[in-house]
């Protein structure tokens, strides 16, 4: 097999559920990602002791709230007692090549069925970003099948597709604003949830009323990426 990548199941939201949805780092602003954090905690007995009695009492207010922000996964919805629908993304034996000459994936095989954030890790060239296209349906496999909830990728069908959210390495925005934007394709995404982006976005430190078109490369990921969160499709590849 000539795919060298690697995937690698860095942690699952259910091994953690009182983590929360965190600001994305300031370290990096043209590579934002996932960062969480546990509920705070006063070091000091003093003060815990005097906010022990509001704590307790704003719990479950606290609970909806963390579960505002996190995506759908198992770990939200344990926590309100509901089943959770099982996640199948399955590709098998694929091989695919951009030309007749050489493939980038040959014979290639991966199985996901639990809900969690996973990690692709390879060299470049060896197929990441080709791989993911494949799962959205943009590229088709020369041999193989791509199946999203037991259904072909290639056939990208709007129950399917509504559930699905992919940030390209490279990508371009319309020149018009936000707000128009997010009219455009909210349509699309039954669970877009506007109040979510606007909390993304000031977590980013950037303005609600943007022109896209004015705005840098840098920023420009900024604002997908609050946009694909804010979308809370059950798989978010980038």
């Amino acid at each position: 097999m000539q795919c060298h990548s690697k995937v690698v199941h860095s942690y699952s939201i259910e091994e953690d559920t009182a983590a929360d949805l965190a600001r994305a780092s300031k370290k990096d602003g043209n590579t934002p990602y996932y960062i969480y954090r546990q509920t705070a905690h006063e070091s000091q007995p003093a003060t815990r002791a005097k906010t022990e009695k509001k704590r307790t009492s704003n719990n479950k207010k606290q609970t909806n709230q963390r579960l505002t922000s996190l995506p759908d996964t198992k770990a939200r919805h344990r926590e309100r007692g509901k089943k959770v629908k099982t996640m199948a993304l399955e590709i098998n034996n694929v091989t695919f090549g951009y030309n007749k000459v050489k493939n980038v994936l040959e014979n290639f095989s991966l199985k996901f069925d639990e809900p969690g954030i996973y990690g692709l890790l390879g060299k470049n060239g060896t197929g990441k970003s080709t791989l993911l296209y494949l799962i959205m349906g943009l590229l088709r496999p020369k041999f193989g099948t791509v199946t999203i909830d037991g259904i072909q990728a290639s056939e990208r069908r709007p129950e399917i597709l509504n559930d699905m959210f992919i940030v390209p390495e490279e990508y371009d925005l319309p020149s018009i604003s936000l707000k128009k934007f997010v009219s455009r394709i909210k349509p699309f995404y039954p669970r877009f949830d506007e109040e979510l982006l606007y909390h993304l976005l000031e977590g980013f430190e950037m303005p609600s009323e943007i022109n896209l078109g004015a705005l840098s490369m840098g920023q420009k990921k900024k604002v997908y990426m609050c946009v694909a969160l804010a979308a809370k499709t059950r798989y978010l590849l980038m």
